[in-house]
């Protein structure tokens, strides 16, 4: 049989029998998956601004029925709105991140733990504003 260049990996496979002239994707899970999105993509457009309508309503009422349900929330903000970040008295709150600092300093002291926890979060502070480049951090010359 004929070998055929998938349209997703572009690599040569052999379409089944009964769809030699017109199979386009190969059987790897990744390039069904693009067919899929492409088919789905273009049947919603096919459909019209009355679907579209429709269907964000029907999305607008599942959101509002698992409030009420107090179902699947949405996940909590990385940071706090506003940008503050907790400091290290709040985070030695967590009992989790205590743990974590103690394993990694090997100490069990709370002092030791706690400016422990305290360098963790200025480095990821900085970490996270982009001041961070290598071993040591950059100053902002703005």
């Amino acid at each position: 049989m004929k070998q055929v260049k998938c349209a997703c990996c572009k690599i040569l496979f052999t379409p089944r029998p009964n769809n030699l002239k017109t199979q386009k994707y190969c059987s790897a899970p990744a390039c069904q998956r693009e067919r899929n999105r492409i088919k789905n993509q273009t049947w919603r457009k096919r459909q019209g601004l009355a679907f579209r309508l429709s269907e964000a309503d029907r999305q607008r009422r599942i959101r509002e029925r698992r409030k009420e349900q107090g179902g699947t929330a949405a996940a909590p903000p990385a940071h706090p709105p506003g940008g503050e970040t907790a400091g290290c008295d709040a985070l030695a709150q967590h009992d989790a991140l205590l743990g974590m600092a103690a394993l990694i300093t090997g100490s069990d002291s709370p002092p030791e733990v706690h400016a422990s926890l305290a360098r963790l979060a200025e480095k990821g502070r900085m970490l996270r504003s982009g001041h961070w480049h290598g071993r040591r951090a950059v100053e902002n010359s703005t």
